[in-house]
C-alpha cells in the first residue's frame, strides 16, 4: 500500500522548476550524449516505445509510438515538458488532417511540385517542437527511477550534515512526498447521472467527478425507458503552456487509449474547450463548463486505439486556444454530446478510456505537442543554434 501511494505522490520541494533549472546542464548531457541518451530517455519515457501488459492476453506487449526521435537533440527539459532542437524548414505550415504538420521539401523535384500546388514560395523559417504533460512527470520519473539515491542523500542529510557538519548537506531535507501533486495542471474527468431525456442530462450541472483514476471516461448511457438517458461523462486536460515564447503554428492532442464500446453504434470523440472552477482539482461542476466548438477532427469510436496513442491534429480554432502565457484547456466529449443529437438504443452503453497522469507508468500520460517559429534576438538564437 505504501508503495502504491508512494507511486502516486510527487516530491515536495524537489525535482521543481528550480531545481531542473539548476542541473539542466547535466540533465541536456545525460539527454543528448551518445549511448547514454538511450538510457536516460528510457528512463524518463520519452524514447518512443514502452512494454505494457496487454488487457486482453495478460502477455507482456512491445508497444512503439511518436516520442522524441533519438536523432533530435533536447534543447531544454523541465518538470512537465520539453523542447527539440530548433530545425529549418521553408513552408509556413499545412495542417493535414493525417499527416499532421508539412513542411516544404527542399528537394528540386518537390519544390517544384509545391509552387504548382500551392503556387508560392515562402522564406525559411526556424521552428521548435515542444511537449507537454498534465502533470510534472519528468520529475516524477527523476524522483522514482533514482528513489534509492535520494533517500540515501536524504538520510545523509538528516543523520549525518546537519548534525556534524552543515556545509556537507546536499539539500535533501525536504524530501517526502506532497499528497497533492497537481501545482498548476490537471486532468480528470466530471459526469452526471441525472435520469431523463438526452438533452437533460446533458445540461445537468454534474454530479460527480475525479482526478485520481488511471482512466478517464467520455461516456453516454441508455436505460431501457424509451428516450432516457442516466448518465454522461466528459473528460478535462489541462496543460501549462506558459513556457511558449509564440502562437504554435501547429499542435496535436493525444490520449493513450485503454477500453472502449459501442453499442448504439457509430460513435465519436471530439475534442473541446473546458473552463474547470479550479486548474488543480476537478469538481462535478466541470461537466457544465465544456465547451461545443470543435478543435479538431472526431476519432470513431470504431477507429480508437486501445493500445496506443489517439491523435487529434488541431484545426486553426484549437491552435487559437493555446494559452501561451498560461494554462491551455481542453476537454473530451462524444459527437452526441457536442451536438446534442443521438438515437435512443435500449439499455446501450458507449465509451473510450484513456489514461490519466496518475495511471500507474509513464509512457502513457496525455499530451500536448506544439511546433512553433522561434522568436529570438541575435544573442540567444545563436545559443538555439548551439554556437556558445
Amino acid at each position: 500500500m505504501v508503495s502504491q501511494i508512494r507511486q502516486l505522490q510527487q516530491p515536495k520541494g524537489l525535482f521543481n522548476k528550480q531545481w531542473f533549472s539548476k542541473h539542466q546542464k547535466g540533465l541536456l548531457f545525460l539527454a543528448n550524449r551518445p549511448v547514454i541518451k538511450y538510457w536516460f530517455r528510457w528512463v524518463l519515457r520519452i524514447n518512443g516505445f514502452y512494454f505494457t501488459k496487454s488487457k486482453q492476453t495478460g502477455k507482456w506487449i512491445f508497444i512503439k509510438y511518436k516520442g522524441c526521435p533519438h536523432n533530435k537533440k533536447i534543447r531544454v527539459l523541465a518538470p512537465h515538458y520539453y523542447v527539440l532542437e530548433p530545425f529549418w524548414a521553408r513552408k509556413k505550415h499545412i495542417n493535414h488532417p493525417k499527416k499532421g504538420l508539412i513542411f516544404y521539401h527542399k528537394s528540386i523535384k518537390y519544390h517544384r511540385k509545391w509552387l504548382k500546388k500551392y503556387g508560392y514560395k515562402l522564406p525559411n523559417r526556424l521552428w521548435e517542437t515542444t511537449d507537454f504533460r498534465t502533470h510534472n512527470k519528468f520529475s516524477k520519473r527523476i524522483y522514482f527511477a533514482f528513489y534509492p539515491i535520494w533517500w540515501f542523500a536524504h538520510q545523509w542529510d538528516v543523520l549525518v550534515a546537519n548534525r556534524f557538519q552543515p556545509a556537507w548537506n546536499l539539500g535533501f531535507d525536504d524530501f517526502f512526498p506532497d499528497p497533492t501533486p497537481a501545482t498548476t495542471a490537471k486532468d480528470g474527468s466530471a459526469l452526471d447521472e441525472t435520469v431523463g431525456t438526452f438533452a437533460t442530462v446533458r445540461a445537468a450541472a454534474g454530479s460527480a467527478s475525479t482526478d485520481i483514476d488511471g482512466s478517464s471516461n467520455c461516456l453516454v448511457r441508455a436505460t431501457a425507458t424509451l428516450n432516457e438517458y442516466n448518465r454522461i461523462d466528459r473528460g478535462v486536460f489541462l496543460f501549462d503552456t506558459s513556457p511558449l515564447t509564440a502562437a504554435p503554428a501547429s499542435a496535436t492532442f493525444s490520449l493513450r487509449g485503454t477500453s472502449k464500446q459501442d453499442t448504439f453504434g457509430s460513435g465519436a470523440l471530439g475534442v473541446v474547450a473546458s473552463a474547470p472552477v479550479s486548474n488543480t482539482s476537478m469538481a462535478a461542476a466541470d461537466y457544465a463548463t465544456l465547451g461545443a466548438t470543435r478543435f479538431a477532427t472526431d476519432i470513431t469510436i470504431a477507429s480508437y486505439s486501445t493500445t496506443g496513442y489517439n491523435d487529434w491534429t488541431l484545426n486553426q480554432t484549437g491552435i487559437d486556444a493555446i494559452d501561451i502565457n498560461g494554462i491551455t484547456k481542453f476537454g473530451t466529449r462524444t459527437a452526441w454530446d457536442i451536438d446534442n443529437a443521438i438515437t435512443w438504443v435500449s439499455a446501450a452503453v458507449a465509451s473510450c478510456e484513456s489514461n490519466f497522469a496518475e495511471a500507474l507508468g509513464t509512457s502513457t500520460d496525455p499530451k500536448l505537442v506544439t511546433t512553433a517559429a522561434v522568436v529570438a534576438d541575435r544573442t540567444n538564437f545563436m545559443s538555439l543554434m548551439g554556437v556558445r
